[in-house]
């Protein structure tokens, strides 16, 4: 289970990324930005 919290994020939540191999490093930074600001309900 994840116990990570939007506050986690806000004050700069360290993640590591074993991205897909096709992926460039841009794809996979947005996908997760995309993702966790649609979890927490986060704007820019």
């Amino acid at each position: 289970m994840d116990t990570r919290t939007k506050e986690d994020f806000l004050n700069g939540q360290l993640l590591l990324i074993d991205k897909p191999l096709g992926w460039s490093s841009f794809q996979a930074v947005n996908k997760l930005k995309w993702a966790i600001r649609k979890k927490f309900s986060l704007k820019k």
